[in-house]
């Protein structure tokens, strides 16, 4: 990769995010020719140690704006970046999280929601070089894909309602992709699954009809759009959901969605609120199973 101007690499190598728009072909070579285009400032560090670092913003497209052909293009080049600051390991981490992205079905209509989750996954990763490891493929992972998706087409909705032009996700807004899919039209499927179209190992039983809701426990919808205030037992529902989280209404507390789901103990799950309070069962509040089990129920 002698074609990629170093300073590119040490922005990794020094815990920083490097965006893809830098890595196009296009900006690659720009850079080449004129190596100026890239400005140095100085930054201060995970460690709050100063150092100098190429200013990403400075003369360089948004990269929440990428169109899906120069993110393909991107991280072409971003594969070859990665030998030079990771072990193999880490390197193939980042080839299956590439692949799982790349073939998931309507790939082009869904891609601003692929986006932004490769952006955190990225940023993450990188950030302060502690290279947290996340795990494509497993039920988790899905988990976060599919909820960047939700969150996307419930603001491609507020944009319409508002009067402001929605974004092709928008789209997606009447068809919710949910974690919990057995078939492969959810995000789920793809490389590194395991060979199993259901994310998730538990958290629906056989009989129940669309995704099941973290909040009422009923199948067909998720806790994004939940309006019900009761269980079908009777009982008062213990969570909401608000700007994109699972809260516990009592206490005001974040609850893990991926883990109330799928029940995966340890929870390694890059949205994953940590602390005590954050694996409760969202339905009864028990830290003894997950909402998925429906041992309360």
């Amino acid at each position: 990769m002698n074609r990629v101007d170093r300073r590119l690499v040490d922005l990794i190598e020094l815990g920083f995010h490097l965006p893809l728009t830098l890595c196009t072909n296009e900006a690659l070579e720009a850079v080449r020719m004129d190596p100026t285009r890239l400005v140095v400032k100085n930054l201060h560090d995970a460690d709050r140690q100063k150092v100098a670092v190429v200013d990403v913003a400075n003369g360089w497209p948004d990269e929440f704006s990428m169109c899906s052909e120069d993110w393909r293009d991107a991280w072409t080049n971003f594969l070859q970046i990665l030998p030079e600051v990771l072990e193999p390991e880490g390197v193939e981490r980042f080839r299956r999280h590439h692949d799982f992205l790349v073939k998931q079905p309507n790939f082009k209509v869904r891609f601003p929601a692929i986006l932004r989750f490769d952006i955190n996954i990225r940023r993450d990763y990188f950030w302060g070089r502690k290279c947290v490891p996340f795990y494509p493929g497993t039920p988790e992972y899905a988990a976060g894909l599919a909820q960047e998706q939700t969150d996307w087409s419930m603001e491609a909705v507020t944009r319409g309602a508002t009067g402001r032009q929605p974004s092709a996700a928008a789209t997606l807004s009447g068809n919710r992709f949910n974690p919990y899919s057995r078939g492969g039209g959810g995000f789920g499927g793809g490389a590194d699954s395991g060979g199993s179209q259901r994310p998730f190992r538990e958290g629906r039983s056989s009989a129940s009809a669309g995704p099941l809701c973290l909040i009422c426990a009923e199948g067909g919808h998720r806790a994004g759009v939940c309006t019900r205030t009761k269980l079908g037992n009777g009982a008062q529902t213990l969570a909401l959901f608000s700007r994109g989280k699972l809260i516990a209404a009592s206490s005001g507390k974040e609850l893990c969605m991926a883990w109330n789901a799928g029940g995966r103990t340890p929870c390694t799950h890059f949205r994953c609120p940590r602390g005590p309070s954050a694996h409760l069962c969202s339905f009864c509040g028990s830290a003894d199973y997950h909402a998925g089990s429906k041992r309360c129920l």
